[in-house]
């Protein structure tokens, strides 16, 4: 089974690993109070990362493969359901290829009891890119314009 560390479902004054963009992104799409949400896990780790090289020492291996492993922005527990979160802003095709991976990745890591969703959180979205999405079945939430301060 794998480990989370669980944060309530409220915004956070700094989030685990977030950059400033992505930080504001996950804030405004908390204010509006996703139903349902109990719990988020933030830079959730999936895959096996990169192997180290094979002269380093067992740690260095060990911490190399963390370092290097994806990372999920945020991983959502509702009351019915999970969400792998992708927060980008002006999303492009590329976010489509990260939560198919991390999709991928975290039913290899993890059982859930509940189904897993992807979402991708964004301020804006080109058509097509929404149209395959929708297509690959990946929910999309498109916040209205922010000011972002970093």
């Amino acid at each position: 089974m794998k480990d989370f560390r669980w944060f309530g479902s409220g915004e956070l004054p700094k989030y685990p690993a977030l950059g400033s963009l992505d930080s504001a992104l996950m804030s405004a799409w908390l204010r509006n109070k996703p139903s349902g949400l109990q719990r988020v896990a933030y830079n959730v780790t999936v895959g096996k990362g990169r192997p180290a090289d094979s002269k380093s020492i067992g740690y260095l291996q060990e911490d190399w493969k963390f370092v290097t492993s994806l990372r999920i922005d945020a991983f959502c527990e509702y009351t019915n359901k999970y969400e792998i979160i992708e927060l980008k802003p002006d999303a492009g095709a590329n976010s489509i290829g990260q939560i198919l991976c991390y999709n991928i990745l975290m039913k290899e890591e993890f059982i859930p009891y509940k189904p897993i969703y992807m979402k991708i959180v964004t301020d804006s979205m080109h058509p097509d890119v929404l149209k395959c999405c929708k297509l690959l079945n990946i929910l999309v939430d498109i916040l209205p314009p922010l000011s972002y301060s970093g």
